[in-house]
């Protein structure tokens, strides 16, 4: 008898060691730590330089520096950088239509917007009229290459040619020398639809829609947060095929709506002391989404990473690189891997995914 009981205490001490294994083997997710964390980003060039705009056309990345325009081959693993022009320039963005012709904006009390058509050979100024030197641009995008440009920027001001460029027509104006918009986005799947956001003057957060490519404007969600100065509308990503699915991007979360914007939900939210930078999707394969973060007490530089269209996330921390705010961030997707580079105050950052979700 007291045999069994023994074997039946055994039995018990095994079961709960085994439990008490599986528990620890949870697959809950675990906020990293900072003091383990290891370098997830690689430098690319331009350590200590201030960088505003990267873009990827064809297998050259382009950079746009407080020094010019530059691009380097993305296949080359020495990273070596050529200059393409405006040499001395602070390039705020850049607008790719081919490998030869390209529109950048410039921080510049005179001509701000330059175009070159022989691949940066030569540049010829591209501003004639715009914001009658009262406004910088902050975005510029081509409109399926029709002589439709339009042109956010600071100052309250939306502008738009027909013309490539000739003429320009403010299509948007908040009458404010303090608002400030940073993007504008055209609906991949839908081209009359176009987004464009910012700051207002008043610190409230600005969202713009248009159904018409850009020739009226409605303001439309606005989320506020009274207890925070971080009100600001700072990026935007569209679904590439199901035009109603929109990601936007504040400083302390990620809003999404599955209805072009009649609704809105929290996809993401900032945990304390950490602020979101910008956000990028992977348009061959949607579901990969990433978002940087950096910590405003550690400095700490971090990537969100979600598989499943912003339904789950994945939070990787990088101790390496702690004082490297995101101006601008590109999603370039190589077969079965997603290169992910970061335009910030402290050069450009490189992080392969070769974790991702393939699209049937």
């Amino acid at each position: 008898m007291k045999s069994g009981i023994f074997n039946l205490t055994v039995f018990y001490i095994i079961i709960v060691f085994v439990i008490i294994l599986g528990c620890s083997n949870s697959n809950s997710p675990v906020e990293p730590d900072n003091n383990n964390s290891h370098s997830i980003f690689e430098s690319i060039g331009f350590e200590s330089q201030y960088i505003n705009k990267v873009t990827v056309y064809g297998e050259f990345l382009y950079a746009g520096t407080q020094s010019g325009l530059y691009k380097m081959n993305i296949n080359d693993t020495d990273y070596t950088w050529n200059m393409v022009g405006l040499e001395q320039q602070d390039i705020k963005t850049i607008c790719i239509i081919n490998s030869l012709n390209i529109i950048v904006g410039v921080d510049s009390d005179g001509e701000s917007i330059y175009r070159t058509s022989d691949g940066g050979a030569t540049w010829d100024p591209y501003s004639n009229d715009y914001g009658n030197g009262t406004t910088y641009p902050l975005d510029i995008k081509s409109l399926d290459n029709t002589g439709q440009v339009l042109v956010s920027g600071s100052q309250g001001m939306i502008l738009k040619s027909d013309d490539n460029g000739q003429n320009w027509n403010i299509v948007w104006n908040d009458n404010s020398l303090e608002t400030n918009v940073f993007f504008v986005k055209q609906n991949p799947s839908n081209n009359d639809i176009l987004w464009a956001g910012g700051q207002k003057a008043d610190s409230s957060p600005l969202l713009l829609k248009s159904i018409d490519q850009g020739n009226n404007w409605v303001r439309t969600h606005v989320y506020r947060n009274d207890t925070t100065s971080v009100n600001i509308c700072l990026n935007l990503e569209v679904h590439p095929d199901i035009q109603n699915i929109v990601w936007l991007l504040y400083p302390t979360m990620i809003k999404t709506t599955s209805n072009n914007g009649a609704s809105w939900i929290t996809a993401l939210a900032s945990t304390t002391d950490y602020i979101f930078d910008q956000i990028g999707i992977d348009e061959v394969n949607p579901d990969n989404l990433y978002v940087v973060n950096r910590s405003s007490l550690s400095n700490y530089l971090n990537l969100y990473k979600s598989k499943d269209g912003g339904s789950s996330w994945t939070l990787l921390s990088d101790s390496t690189y702690d004082n490297h705010p995101v101006h601008d961030m590109v999603v370039n997707n190589i077969g079965n891997t997603n290169i992910i580079y970061l335009a910030t105050e402290n050069g450009i950052l490189k992080y392969t995914d070769n974790d991702i979700t393939i699209s049937n």
